[in-house]
């Protein structure tokens, strides 16, 4: 076994140490990784180069003095476990296990909501690319769900993470990409104030009541036609064609375009229509969109 066969564990422990994971789950998840016989011969390697990064990350971060994007993440999480939302960071693999096992946490712990970001995310986050939050209501119904969302959106303002959403409960909360510094030894300073997150439009039926800075109703404006939602994810490649897609409540909305221009969209329903959408999306990658 060379040490080119086992690339994948020395790059997945450097994700690991970059993302923040405890010393103890590193060298558990390092043990899991080289079970395998096949690595005996490279094990000693991938331990030492283990030790050695967390070694340079724990340095590291005893010197960060001011409050991280993380550590306004991890204060919301923990107001939002105290008022009843069962709250996890880099939570199993994928979305759809996420939001079955947080079904379940909720469950054990009697929590009325949810909110998660998966192992992915954090891969992506880690690579300044943000996060994107997954929630869920015990109660039935998009309105449930949707408030719960509202309840993620008003932690974060109180701990100053800036975030995106357009108020609907099939599409995630989006944190924009920040630099990533995620404490294991260090006590986190306090959090000073900062600033509020944007719901994105959506006009309702009838006049339409915004909110001002400070939380308080404005006058209503004259109702105006809905306009179409940005979509969730734009692909395109480098033949001319282009890809969108927009989650719905129990389905996708996929407009394609093709070399000619022409335009065809297709709607197909699914339970997890983000998981759905993360399923397309790396497979299109894979065949060369971008």
């Amino acid at each position: 076994m060379s040490d080119d066969d086992a690339g994948w564990i020395f790059d997945h422990v450097k994700t690991l140490v970059r993302a923040g994971t405890t010393k103890k789950d590193l060298f558990d998840s390092v043990k899991a990784m080289l079970r395998d016989p096949k690595y005996d011969a490279v094990a000693p390697k991938v331990r030492g180069y283990a030790a050695k990064l967390w070694s340079r990350a724990e340095a590291e971060e005893r010197g960060w003095k001011d409050v991280s994007t993380n550590d306004r993440i991890d204060a919301a999480f923990e107001d939002l476990t105290k008022r009843g939302i069962f709250s996890a960071q880099n939570f199993t693999c994928c979305s759809s296990c996420g939001h079955s096992e947080a079904w379940g946490a909720m469950s054990e712990t009697g929590a009325r909501g949810y909110v998660f970001y998966h192992q992915q995310d954090t891969e992506r986050g880690v690579e300044n690319g943000g996060l994107m939050l997954a929630y869920g209501a015990r109660e039935d119904g998009p309105g449930a769900v949707e408030g719960v969302g509202r309840e993620i959106c008003d932690a974060l303002d109180r701990f100053g993470v800036p975030w995106t959403w357009n108020g609907k409960s099939d599409t995630r909360i989006e944190i924009e990409p920040f630099e990533w510094r995620k404490r294991c030894v260090s006590a986190r300073p306090p959090i000073p104030l900062g600033t509020r997150g944007v719901v994105l439009p959506r006009p309702e039926r009838g006049p339409a009541w915004t909110e001002d800075l400070d939380g308080e109703a404005a006058a209503p404006t004259e109702p105006v036609e809905p306009a179409e939602p940005l979509p969730a994810v734009t692909l395109r490649h480098a033949d001319g064609r282009e890809w969108s897609a927009w989650t719905e409540f129990n389905a996708l909305r996929i407009r394609i375009k093709d070399t000619d221009g022409d335009v065809i969209e297709r709607k197909r329903a699914c339970r997890d229509p983000r998981a759905e959408l993360d399923g397309i999306v790396a497979e299109l990658r894979a065949d060369g969109f971008s």
